[in-house]
């Protein structure tokens, strides 16, 4: 039987108050960390506990787990973490709501903040400028606060956060958590700016959501890329020098001047592990296991797995490959490390000329291809 928190205090709550108790205790030791491996163990730490404690609704559903309860487990709680960008806030735990209303509920609490922080931060109320919140998503609100300084958005969103939480029922309650500046907003889930939280004089870190520099399923080429760009834009400011260099990076792939180490995506094999293990269990991946491909050149219109080449199968082949040098000339196999054979020697200088202006051509059909 459910009794309301004044008669007696859950069990489940008190084990998630231990672990959201420890996670902050865990991200303040590792905002005063200096040590970089120190710094990774305790960000592994507050991951590993943010995740249990966004497992738990999920384990009562087993029943013979320790705290089988299906009517827990078959609804949805808000999610733990409203966070302000201008200022960044997150949003305190809630009270538990059915499946199919919690997202109606967390769009309407969303919408309630939009409308007390852009009614009250606004000129006419003798702020420095207008608040406008440019994103929302389930748990995350960032507001455009218009300041002049990364301190003063750090005091206005504190602030905000404070008489937001005023207008919530208990527990539910808005926490400042940082900010942006520079802020990058591509899409929704997908943005990238520089972090401050500890201190308005440095950024903690250049933070990724979303975006290929923090996925698995992209290539080593793209993840450099993505990352190299971003650091010239947000740190650097020089957005004209991250196309620069995205243009060089592109034109060095389509010239072929890549190795292809840079160009292996990996893939976490799930249904198709399970497949071939029914059909031969000792030789079978295991579930979880990530497979290393490149993607080949094909026909247009042909389907991406048509065109995926596994590397390990590449790799195994080209142990019983022997490297042959030829002629730029006339193709003829070459003995040593020249570019060309006897032959066609007294020709070389027209030879170079040739490949030289085929590389020319190359460059022209790049930049007419993308309009440069």
């Amino acid at each position: 039987m459910f009794v309301k928190s004044s008669v007696r205090k859950g069990l489940l709550p008190d084990i998630l108050e231990d672990l959201l108790s420890a996670r902050k205790k865990a991200k303040a030791e590792l905002k005063k960390e200096t040590d970089p491996f120190k710094k990774q163990v305790l960000d592994g730490r507050q991951l590993a506990l943010k995740i249990s404690a966004n497992s738990v609704y999920g384990f009562t559903g087993a029943q013979v787990g320790k705290l089988p309860c299906l009517e827990i487990s078959q609804v949805s709680t808000l999610p733990s973490l409203l966070k302000l960008s201008g200022s960044k806030w997150k949003l305190g735990p809630g009270p538990q709501a059915s499946g199919a209303s919690v997202t109606g509920f967390g769009r309407q609490m969303i919408e309630q903040t939009k409308q007390l922080v852009e009614s009250k931060y606004t000129i006419s109320n003798g702020y420095q400028a207008d608040a406008k919140v440019i994103y929302g998503d389930t748990d995350s609100v960032m507001v455009k606060l218009g300041v002049d300084t990364v301190s003063r958005a750090m005091e206005v969103g504190r602030e905000a956060a404070e008489w937001v939480s005023s207008h919530f029922t208990p527990p539910i309650k808005l926490e400042f958590e940082k900010v942006y500046y520079p802020y990058l907003l591509i899409n929704k889930k997908r943005y990238a700016g520089l972090y401050f939280s500890s201190s308005a004089d440095t950024h903690d870190k250049m933070d990724c959501k979303g975006i290929e520099t923090v996925r698995r399923d992209n290539c080593t080429l793209v993840a450099n890329l993505i990352n190299t760009c971003l650091q010239t834009i947000l740190i650097d400011r020089d957005p004209q020098g991250a196309v620069a260099h995205a243009k060089e990076v592109i034109s060095d792939l389509l010239c072929n001047r890549i190795d292809i180490s840079q160009l292996v995506i990996t893939k976490e094999l799930t249904r198709t592990a399970q497949e071939m293990k029914k059909r031969d269990a000792g030789s079978a991946p295991q579930l979880g296991d990530r497979v290393p491909y490149v993607i080949i050149k094909a026909a247009k219109g042909v389907a991406a797995y048509m065109k995926s080449e596994v590397r390990t199968l590449v790799g195994g082949l080209m142990a019983f490959a022997t490297k042959r040098s030829t002629c730029i000339g006339c193709r003829a196999v070459l003995k040593n490390d020249a570019a060309v054979c006897d032959f066609c020697k007294k020709k070389e200088s027209e030879l170079y000329q040739k490949e030289v202006q085929k590389d020319l051509d190359d460059q022209e059909k790049l930049v007419s291809r993308f309009g440069w």
